[in-house]
């Protein structure tokens, strides 16, 4: 349930849509090394996130790869493989997913059977996750 509305910057809650705002593709279909990094990111999305630094970004990812293969989740080579992989992510402007608060705002609005703009400036108090 945690993986599923942490938030991973750019508005990205949960593993699915961040994996679809940074690589542009399902959670299922990560290499291990964009699986790492969104693993490493989880610590501070806005520092170790691919689009602003990417050598942070390395090291975090490189660290979490250590870590799986010292926990036998890969092998030796795999985490060769992935400590090679280059770091490529969608820009900005190509993703244009919205975020977790939208969503809430928009069915908090339903529930209360008032515009978006009235719950914003009704001084309510909406608790999520």
């Amino acid at each position: 349930m945690y993986l599923n509305t942490i938030y991973f910057g750019r508005n990205a809650y949960g593993v699915e849509t961040a994996a679809n705002v940074y690589f542009g593709k399902s959670a299922a279909d990560l290499t291990v090394g964009q699986a790492a990094i969104l693993a490493g990111m989880i610590k501070a999305p806005n520092v170790y996130a691919p689009d602003k630094d990417v050598d942070k970004c390395r090291t975090r990812r490189n660290i979490v790869l250590d870590i799986m293969y010292k926990q036998g989740i890969i092998d030796e080579q795999t985490l060769l493989a992935a400590q090679d992989e280059s770091i490529e992510c969608c820009p900005r402007t190509g993703c244009d997913i919205k975020g977790y608060t939208y969503f809430a705002l928009k069915e908090a609005a339903s529930l209360l059977n008032m515009s978006e703009r009235q719950v914003m400036q009704g001084g309510f108090v909406i608790e999520t996750y």
